[in-house]
């Protein structure tokens, strides 16, 4: 799949093949990069900034145990860091 907004890390792309993901998990994953990248315009919640550490970062919940981790490029870009599946 191609995003024309989105630029997918190492450890994200790392962390979608490593973490035990239901099937739903997954395309609950891809339905929020279609989101994220402009593709799809239905709506998902929990959008929220990151402190702490991870300070200048987002977390978009894309689901009750999944959320990803994303920060703002130059440009309208996001680059993806994290895929958590959460407890």
């Amino acid at each position: 799949m191609y995003y024309d907004r989105l630029v997918l890390s190492a450890r994200f792309l790392r962390d979608i093949v490593s973490a035990d993901f239901t099937p739903q998990d997954s395309r609950d994953i891809l339905q929020a990069l279609r989101v994220l990248d402009g593709q799809d315009d239905t709506p998902f919640v929990a959008v929220h900034r990151l402190e702490g550490d991870r300070t200048g970062a987002f977390a978009a919940e894309v689901s009750p145990t999944v959320r990803v981790t994303f920060e703002h490029l130059d440009g309208g870009q996001l680059q993806m860091l994290t895929c958590e599946k959460l407890a």
